[in-house]
């Protein structure tokens, strides 16, 4: 198995156990744009369009619905364990801050943001505040958790013996939550128990014991209640065909960051292929602005390898591991004693595989900027980059363009109806492109590893963090 894949859904939350947003947040001159003249518009096709969460994120605060207009900054993260969010927003009515209760943990936030079409689940997720400040002129700023009580409270109980996949299992469907995986069952069944810990706690502490030299696991609840168990070595080390329309294609609409008045969203299914040439400006696969975050640090080895000497309980002695790549010529050597493991499954020298993997994967991470949230490019998927850079001195004919893939991105991108598609017959736009050179230092395919959805001064960015697959390091896009 290579892609996620679902195993279970979520079980729908009580109703009673949050409040429901007020709803529908509509164009309040709706009448006035569908009437007796307009009966051959399908009202049931662009109601969505005309809903505020399209537009904006939809934030209640005690069952309390922001106005768009008071929403100065609002983020959404998936690159943790679980879901948070962060806002500051406008009281000038002084009505939030009277429905705060008191205690951080006893005020509940709900979040909507829609998608202008129904190829993807609206994202409809609860948080419970941790920070809360309140600055001049009634600015309010909010920071917020994941909302589920069960996951992050203390417990002194036994799971009994357990597989790491039948723990997930059993945790996802306790906490109603779904489960989705990249792996499959495997032979690491132990004891399990909650010493006074959570189980956010017990899930982090199972999941790092777990595995082996070239199986390293992760986990997260991302932002449509799923429990996800991935295999990242796997995926870090794996190449998706991203040509595969059935498994790899992405749904996306026609302009990046604008609501139509009355006109139908339609979706169209694309490579993900995301570039920043001037000719995309008018897609949701345009790049506006992207980092390279170098992580150096002193957890960072000569090289990238690391030995540990680990003493082992079917050999009687201590045995050196070598957990990393062979690029170092003088590897740094650590005595660990961690007691002794009973039964076959070794998860005390398993438990060490990961934390040279984390280094090394990180060591490089691109943080990519998008003008609209696209909900396909989830975390564990795979997608290419194509950056291209100015140079005066680039002057190649039409035909190394054609060989370097340009010409190919304008045709590939013509169903969406921007400018892109008088390419092949406007001269003129061909010579403004002919200085544009694609830059091979980062332009590749790329494993996602977390999504940031901003709204700031009424605009959305969609930040897509990423990081090259092992095999794509050096390599050049084809």
């Amino acid at each position: 198995m290579s892609m996620i894949e679902v195993k279970f859904d979520p079980t729908p939350p009580d109703s009673q156990s949050h409040q429901d947003i007020i709803m529908p947040l509509t164009n309040p001159s709706w009448d006035e744009k569908v009437g007796e003249g307009d009966a051959d518009i399908n009202k049931a096709d662009i109601s969505q369009t005309l809903v505020y969460g399209i537009q904006c994120p939809i934030i209640s605060v005690e069952g309390m619905v922001v106005n768009f207009e008071d929403i100065i900054d609002f983020e959404l993260s998936d690159t943790s364990h679980v879901p948070t969010m962060s806002c500051h927003i406008i009281d000038n009515k002084n009505i939030i801050q009277q429905l705060v209760p008191p205690g951080l943990g006893n005020t509940h936030i709900s979040v909507q943001i829609i998608p202008p079409h129904d190829k993807y689940k609206k994202i409809d997720i609860h948080f419970v505040m941790v920070n809360y400040s309140v600055g001049q002129q009634n600015d309010l700023y909010i920071k917020a958790r994941y909302d589920l009580p069960e996951f992050f409270t203390k417990n002194f109980k036994s799971l009994g013996e357990l597989k790491l996949f039948e723990f997930y299992d059993k945790l996802a469907k306790e906490m109603k939550l779904g489960f989705a995986t990249n792996t499959e069952e495997k032979d690491d069944k132990r004891y399990m128990f909650c010493n006074f810990t959570s189980y956010e706690e017990l899930i982090e502490q199972e999941t790092n014991n777990s595995g082996e030299e070239k199986v390293i696991y992760n986990w997260w609840i991302d932002l449509w209640h799923y429990l996800i168990l991935e295999d990242i070595y796997e995926r870090y080390h794996a190449l998706d065909n991203l040509d595969d329309e059935l498994k790899q294609y992405i749904w996306i609409y026609n302009q990046s960051n604008d609501v139509t008045n009355g006109t139908e969203y339609k979706p169209y299914h694309t490579k993900a292929e995301l570039t920043n040439l001037f000719g995309f400006e008018n897609s949701q696969l345009y790049v506006k602005d992207y980092r390279i975050i170098n992580n150096v640090g002193s957890d960072v080895y000569n090289g990238s390898e690391k030995i540990y000497s680990v003493y082992s309980t079917k050999e009687r002695k201590y045995v050196d591991n070598a957990f990393a790549d062979k690029s170092s010529n003088i590897p740094i050597k650590d005595f660990i004693y961690k007691g002794e493991s009973y039964g076959e499954y070794d998860y005390m020298t398993n438990s060490l595989y990961h934390i040279p993997f984390y280094q090394k994967m990180n060591k490089e991470i691109i943080e990519v900027d998008l003008q609209s949230p696209i909900f396909g490019l989830s975390r564990g998927r795979q997608l290419s980059l194509a950056i291209y850079i100015n140079d005066d001195d680039w002057d190649e004919t039409r035909t190394k363009m054609e060989e370097d893939g340009i010409i190919k991105a304008y045709t590939s991108i013509k169903p969406m109806g921007n400018p892109l598609e008088l390419v092949n017959t406007d001269e003129e736009s061909q010579d403004q492109h002919a200085h544009f050179k694609l830059d091979k230092t980062i332009s590749t395919q790329y494993l996602i590893i977390g999504n940031i959805f901003k709204f700031s001064n009424h605009e959305w960015t969609h930040t897509v963090r990423l990081v090259r697959p092992d095999d794509r390091k050096i390599a050049l896009m084809e």
